[in-house]
């Protein structure tokens, strides 16, 4: 007798059986689906052609009789057969019956969550792609960042900025992002890390804007269109994330520099983008970090003083 594990739960394969101890403790029919069809995966006894629906009616009715203490006390387990008579099928299909149109009801609302929050993140992701390009039109404008290579390197970027980020369309990022960022539920973000670990991955494997893409290059050519561009994208990205989250560059670098891995020539080339480029202005008028909008607001000297003690508690 084979014997393994599902997701915690003990599967045995008989000759023409399988059983899977305590499946009571089993609510949720995606999950069962998964376990059966993982078991079914794990053995050669059943090979005839069955729909995995047929298993789904078995469980649906011993989960229901579950519920009754007599029955779980003598019965620790479901048992699959691999073949039924056409009488207790039809028997285990009248009485799944109520909970299969229980499930759908609960499918159609679960899908009518997926299908609103895949709405939600695809205009996320159009948002930041419109912030990217809000971003381009400022460091468009910043005449320290165009003396870098005029309108030469701003057209090769505007290129950039019209593809930016296209690969969280893909198939391998689409939906970890969706579910990370835009969940139906806690229990799908929690199960779905590993697979959003992955995506983030892959993201950042194709996307050179990213420092992570970068990190592992030994030199920096500033002569070189290509890797010059990489640095641009890269603080475009930051920039648009600030116009939501409300922060600009040199701030998330402030914060996060320790974690950013670059080499030290392409490091000192970000830093002039960002402190002498895009963010001069902002760090002209404070150097405690205090933004521009803010000391916009300050008439006084008395309230620049608190709003600086404030910001360096």
């Amino acid at each position: 007798m084979e014997q393994t594990k599902v997701k915690g739960l003990v599967i045995r394969f008989l000759p023409t059986a399988m059983t899977i101890e305590n499946s009571y403790k089993i609510r949720n029919i995606d999950k069962m689906s998964a376990i059966l069809i993982e078991s079914l995966g794990k053995t050669e006894t059943f090979t005839t052609p069955r729909s995995i629906m047929s298993f789904i009616n078995q469980w649906l009715v011993y989960n229901n009789l579950y519920k009754f203490h007599l029955f779980r006390k003598h019965t620790t387990n479901i048992i699959f057969k691999d073949e039924q008579s056409k009488i207790k099928r039809i028997i285990f299909i009248i009485l799944s019956f109520p909970n299969k149109v229980k499930y759908k009801i609960l499918n159609i609302k679960k899908n009518k969550k997926i299908k609103k929050n895949t709405k939600l993140y695809k205009q996320y992701i159009e948002e930041h792609k419109e912030n990217v390009m809000k971003a381009f039109d400022e460091m468009s404008n910043n005449h320290i960042i165009f003396q870098i290579g005029g309108d030469d390197l701003m057209n090769k970027l505007y290129n950039r900025v019209i593809h930016h980020d296209e690969s969280k369309y893909s198939v391998e990022e689409f939906e970890p992002y969706r579910k990370n960022f835009f969940p139906i539920s806690q229990q799908e973000k929690e199960e779905n890390q590993s697979a959003f670990e992955k995506a983030w991955q892959h993201h950042w494997q194709n996307n050179s804007h990213h420092w992570q893409y970068r990190q592992y290059k030994e030199t920096f050519n500033r002569n070189d269109d290509e890797e010059v561009l990489d640095v641009l994208e890269n603080v475009l990205d930051w920039m648009a994330m600030g116009y939501k989250f409300h922060d600009r560059p040199y701030q998330y670098y402030e914060n996060n520099k320790n974690h950013i891995l670059l080499n030290e020539e392409e490091r000192k080339f970000l830093e002039y983008i960002i402190y002498e480029g895009i963010d001069a202005d902002y760090l002209a008028t404070s150097k405690n970090y205090v933004t521009k909008e803010e000391l916009d607001d300050t008439t006084s000297k008395k309230r620049r003083f608190k709003l600086w003690k404030k910001k360096n508690k």
